[in-house]
């Protein structure tokens, strides 16, 4: 089981997960499933929300500690003991208040995909940095609680902040998962590309007004949707998608040259290494 796997991986580092934590609740609740104590088939709405957070957590969770553990002896990584216990932190099911547990967790989580995907990435202000080719940039990363529009602008301009007075140029890394409610992850795929980049335009355009720092070099979303579906006289199935886009703002030509190449790159690298990670053949953390 992954997320037992990574709690493992986390102890190794240092950091043990509490015993009334989300993580712990998470894989007490999955391994409850699977050995039929209990069923989704009841269509119970709390136990299905229960069931679609621990799948995430325990996805999410899998990356960031395959990353920790890859990451340990390199200087400056961001995968510290206190960010990791941090992240441990929160109740089972997110509401709408402060969570400073699953901020630390997108943190972190973005840390990983960029690392997964060969990014050189450290620790530092705005939140971390990465190299972009040979240059080092920060990246702010956001977290959004509510789906309204003058919401993603208010913590955009506090990312942008962030990143002006950090004194280097920077990308805004914002979970964009509210907006993303209601989307079905089933479906044919087309329809559910062009409702994705709708979205994404949107929470772009209620960017815009971020656009004016010349210390920002774009923004990177990230978004996260599941779904149940009941087939007839099988078992209820829960399937998810993670959309992600980088929008960039250069200055010059080759500046959005190097960023569209570096983009590609580091989403096929990504793409590559999940793809072994989560096969059920892997073994490479412990």
């Amino acid at each position: 089981m992954r997320l037992e796997t990574s709690l493992e991986v986390l102890g190794k580092l240092g950091v043990e997960a509490p015993p009334a934590g989300r993580h712990k609740k998470a894989l007490s609740l999955m391994r409850a499933l699977n050995e039929g104590r209990l069923s989704v088939a009841t269509r119970d709405a709390t136990l299905l929300r229960r069931v679609e957070a621990a799948n995430r957590l325990a996805v999410e969770t899998f990356m960031i500690a395959l990353t920790a553990f890859e990451a340990r002896r390199k200087p400056r990584h961001p995968f510290t003991s206190d960010r990791l216990r941090t992240m441990l932190k929160g109740a089972e099911l997110e509401s709408d208040g402060n969570d400073p547990g699953r901020d630390a967790q997108f943190e972190l989580y973005v840390s990983a995909n960029l690392a997964l995907g060969g990014a050189e990435v450290q620790r530092g202000e705005p939140d971390l940095r990465f190299l972009l080719g040979t240059q080092l940039v920060g990246v702010a990363a956001k977290r959004i609680r509510s789906p309204r529009p003058d919401q993603v602008v208010r913590h955009v301009k506090k990312a942008v902040e962030q990143i002006e007075s950090s004194e280097m140029r920077g990308f805004i890394a914002i979970n964009a998962d509210r907006r993303f409610e209601g989307q079905s992850a089933i479906g044919p795929d087309a329809q559910l590309l062009v409702e994705y980049e709708r979205i994404f335009d949107e929470v772009g355009a209620a960017l815009e007004k971020a656009y004016a720092s010349p210390q920002v070099i774009g923004c990177m979303m990230f978004g996260y949707t599941s779904t149940w579906t009941w087939p007839d006289d099988e078992l209820p199935r829960l399937a998810s998608a993670v959309p992600s886009r980088w929008f960039a703002w250069p200055d010059a030509p080759e500046d959005e040259q190097l960023i569209d190449e570096y983009r590609r790159t580091w989403l096929h690298r990504l793409e590559s290494r999940a793809q072994r990670a989560f096969d059920p053949e892997f073994n490479g953390l412990l």
